[in-house]
């Protein structure tokens, strides 16, 4: 993969991906690392915090316990600058993502149970 398909798959700058590259950027948002995992196979939680699993395929589950398409909701959200959730702060957004978490547990297993069914 080239530094043009990464700036591609990310959404962003050639030099932005130059800058991730050269170690000049010491933390990625949430948005960019879920693209750059679909990009390339690393996984997020590592290309954002170093530690875990490098690959993503060697993650059973998204760090926060979430179906894919959940995770997905959580990055959007995350991705969001409003003045309106920055007020709501870190506390209000971990009630948020619990309570996404819960509804896509209970979705899960209604699925499951209405597949034993059939």
């Amino acid at each position: 993969m080239t530094r043009a398909d990464l700036a591609r798959a990310t959404k962003r700058t050639g030099a932005a991906v130059t800058q991730w590259l050269d170690g000049d950027v010491k933390s990625l948002k949430a948005e960019t690392a879920a693209l750059m995992e679909r990009a390339t196979g690393y996984s997020s939680t590592w290309l954002v915090t170093g530690k875990g699993s490098k690959l993503a395929s060697e993650v059973s589950a998204s760090p926060a316990g979430l179906s894919d398409w959940a995770m997905d909701l959580a990055v959007q959200l995350d991705a969001l600058t409003t003045p309106e959730f920055k007020r709501r702060g870190y506390m209000e957004c971990t009630r948020m993502l619990e309570q996404l978490k819960e509804t896509d547990q209970k979705a899960t297993a209604s699925k499951q149970t209405s597949q034993k069914s059939a």
